[in-house]
């Protein structure tokens, strides 16, 4: 009822489309109502017009009528408003006939319409009286019969206008048929809900039964695992307490320990800073000396040459003495750190002592606290002992008493239902005899033609008459017994074989619509298939030969990319050398410039990437998207194929944007913007952003970069201190071009910067957009 089958396309597409086709109320058959035996009487009533879309008026659908028009199907439009109005009609009294109207239900406009079509259509019992009628007191009328036949005002008969192939019939009487399954569905659902409610009240009284005595028995676990409980738990102190007194143990004996290294670092302090001491004593007896040495040289102006050697000689061991002092210095400052670290580990010593005292201490409150709780759980256990024997022996006296009452209980249930058996087959042998007897009295009346309980009381009185003679029981016997085989070889008699054929037939019925429906669906399957199939080749196509012409055509793609040459882009045809849009794959000839024509898996490597860079920049000017991705696409070509490639990318920039990973320069030059990573020493990545306007020819960086990358260093530095503890990813280089001029080449030197696409030790592809 909901997918309206059995109406026309036509209609069925109006009706789908309630906001284009404005001004149509609906269809007629949905409008009416009527009951379920007067359905198909309606329906043989109205005919098409069941069909019919209603409308204000006609004339206000004129901007419509083209396009129902181009619509597949008939369509019959029942104007409301119409000159003639019919809201008063009376259908005059005549015997033997019922106005159809009486039989619809409807409101509003479907009652005004059904008043035009039906104000004159009667009701009668055979076509005898609709053909009396029709010539007398009826004359101009039309008439409907029970028997499904219809005579028109012009004489026409309509014999069994419902029995259509069409699934239209029955539109009225499925929809009746729907509101009484439905009025009946609600009354079983208050039913079940009824049932369910009174078996909820049956097992919720059950539920308290057992409810009873699962609290007995949960009585009786509960207090059997507080006890386990709280003997676990007694052992877990024991344990926690051995623990902690290791734990002390351990803590004094690294206390000692700590004590020793800290007297063994104050000593070694010392003896360096005596040996610090010393180092500077013997400094200042060299300068001494060399001082002496200098006066010496002065006064004696003609001991020059001995002068000069004994200066050589202060030189040399003022430069021995210079490194010593240099050494001593190192040392000391060796010292010095030494000495720092000494005091780290022994301030870290105390803290750790001082933790570990506080952590004792809290431990000792914790035994304590343990101990407190041991000695509770203790009276607890008792307590509970005491009550569980209590609740021991009360459930012990419960459980006697509810055995002897079990046991009374199942001996009166035994006396019960062997009296219940007892007067069950009482009962069974009784009901047994009426039927023996029933089945007596409707044999004596079916085969002997005899009542017994009329003819009783005559045969009383005739055995109480005189000359009564008694019936020969041994005769009686072997003449029935003779009969029976008659009858037995006639053999069974089927009494219910006209039910079972009705029930055939019924069911014959039932898989002949069925089959029709499996049909119908299987022949709508087989043409929904072959019209996918046929869209399906008709789009592969178009895009086949799109593609194609891209890719091969005079000014395709690999023309472009190999600077001539020519290309075939063709279906592989089957076994029978035919070829299916759907079925048949896809074959790439190429001709490089100046080479024979080869497949693709023929051509070498770099041939392979052009030709398959030309297809799918071809796929892709076909049916361009925003975003297109190229991973390293360009690490098989030369510089000419490369410069190749950038061109046919270049063509794709006013309609998409290109995220390229590679390593070639001349690749990168054409990008607008770049993103890579430098790593200016070895193990360290550095935050650089850097525009192409602020680099000279030279590889030079002014002034202005400089300071802004010392800056970032700063940055850089101060947040490396700050998180020491964690490790980072490598920083990304974002370098952004201000110009379109071609970028020179930069070399890393103190003062410049290589591009992040070239100082990259791992040697990765630098991404660019």
């Amino acid at each position: 009822q909901k997918e309206r089958e059995g109406l026309g396309e036509a209609v069925r597409l109006v009706l789908e489309r309630p906001d284009r086709f404005q001004g149509v109320h609906g269809l007629l058959g949905d409008l009416i109502e009527t009951d379920r035996e007067h359905a198909d009487l309606v329906e043989c009533a109205l005919g098409d017009d069941l069909q019919a879309l209603l409308v204000d008026d006609t004339e206000g659908i004129d901007p419509l009528l083209d396009e129902m028009r181009s619509l597949d199907g008939r369509i019959v439009l029942l104007p409301v408003n119409t000159p003639d109005s019919y809201d008063h009609f009376t259908a005059p009294m005549v015997s033997g006939a019922t106005p159809m109207l009486s039989m619809i239900k409807a409101s509003g406009a479907a009652m005004q319409v059904c008043r035009r079509l039906l104000r004159n259509t009667w009701l009668v019992d055979s076509l005898e009286t609709a053909r009396r009628l029709a010539a007398g007191e009826l004359q101009g009328a039309r008439f409907v019969t029970h028997g499904g036949e219809r005579l028109d005002r012009d004489h026409r008969l309509v014999i069994a206008p419902t029995a259509r192939e069409d699934a239209a019939h029955g539109w009225l009487a499925r929809k009746a048929e729907l509101r009484e399954l439905t009025e009946r569905l609600q009354i079983l659902d208050e039913q079940i809900e009824t049932l369910e409610s009174s078996l909820a009240q049956v097992e919720a009284e059950a539920g308290s039964a057992v409810q009873r005595q699962v609290t007995i028995s949960a009585d009786i676990e509960s207090t059997r695992t507080s006890t386990i409980e709280l003997s676990h738990h007694a052992e877990r102190l024991e344990q926690l307490i051995e623990r902690l007194a290791k734990e002390q143990v351990a803590i004094v004996r690294e206390r000692g320990e700590l004590d020793q290294r800290l007297t063994t670092l104050t000593e070694e302090e010392s003896a360096q800073t005596e040996r610090l001491a010393s180092l500077q004593r013997l400094l200042e007896e060299q300068r001494v000396s060399i001082l002496a040495s200098e006066r010496t040289a002065l006064e004696d102006g003609n001991a020059t040459e001995r002068a000069n050697e004994a200066l050589a000689s202060a030189r040399v061991r003022l430069g021995e003495d210079n490194a010593r002092l240099e050494a001593t210095m190192r040392e000391r400052r060796q010292v010095a750190l030494a000495k720092e670290e000494s005091e780290r580990q022994v301030a870290v010593g105390r803290e750790q002592l001082e933790r570990r005292q506080a952590q004792l201490a809290r431990l000792r409150q914790t035994i304590a606290t343990a101990e407190q709780e041991a000695v509770e759980a203790t009276e607890a256990l008792a307590a509970l002992s005491s009550a569980f024997a209590e609740f021991a022996k009360r459930t012990s006296e419960a459980g006697a008493n509810l055995t002897t009452a079990a046991e009374t209980l199942h001996a009166a249930r035994t006396r019960g239902a062997q009296m219940e058996r007892d007067v069950h087959a009482l009962e069974m042998s009784r009901r047994e005899l009426e039927i023996k007897r029933e089945n007596l009295e409707e044999r004596s009346i079916v085969e002997l033609e005899l009542d017994v309980a009329d003819a009783y009381p005559e045969y009383v009185e005739e055995r109480e008459s005189e000359g009564f003679e008694f019936v020969d029981l041994n005769e009686a016997e072997a003449e029935a017994a003779e009969l029976k085989e008659q009858i037995r070889k006639l053999g069974n008699v089927n009494l219910d074989a006209v039910e079972e054929l009705e029930n055939l037939v019924v069911k014959n019925e039932d898989l002949e619509a069925q089959l029709g429906d499996i049909d119908a669906a299987r022949e709508q399957l087989t043409a929904l298939i072959e019209e996918l199939d046929n869209v399906s080749r008709e789009r592969f196509r178009e895009t086949f030969e799109a593609v194609r012409e891209n890719f091969a055509g005079s000014g395709g793609m690999f023309r472009k990319l190999f600077g001539g040459g020519n290309a075939e882009l063709l279906l592989m045809p089957d076994e029978n050398g035919e070829t299916d849009w759907l079925e048949s794959g896809v074959e790439i000839k190429a001709k490089p410039p100046g080479k024979e024509p080869r497949i693709i898996n023929q051509l070498s490597g770099g041939e392979k990437t052009m030709t398959a860079v030309a297809l799918l920049m071809a796929i892709f000017k076909s049916k361009p998207s925003p975003f297109c991705i190229l991973d390293e696409v360009d690490a098989a070509l030369d510089e000419a194929n490369v410069e190749r490639f950038c061109a046919v990318v270049k063509q794709f920039l006013d309609r998409s944007h290109f995220i390229v990973i590679t390593h070639h320069k001349t690749t990168m030059r054409i990008c607008d913007k770049l993103y890579g990573v430098t790593m200016p020493q070895r193990g360290v990545s550095r935050r650089v952003s850097v525009r192409f306007d602020e680099v000279g020819e030279e590889g030079t960086i002014a002034p202005e970069a400089e300071e802004r990358l010392e800056q970032e260093d700063e940055f850089v530095s101060s947040s490396i201190e700050a998180s020491v503890a964690s490790v980072q990813e490598p920083p990304v280089i974002e370098v952004e071009r201000r110009t379109a001029e071609p970028t020179p080449e930069v070399k890393q030197t103190p003062n410049r910067l290589q591009g992040a696409w070239d100082d990259s030790e791992a040697g990765e592809p630098q991404t660019m957009e």
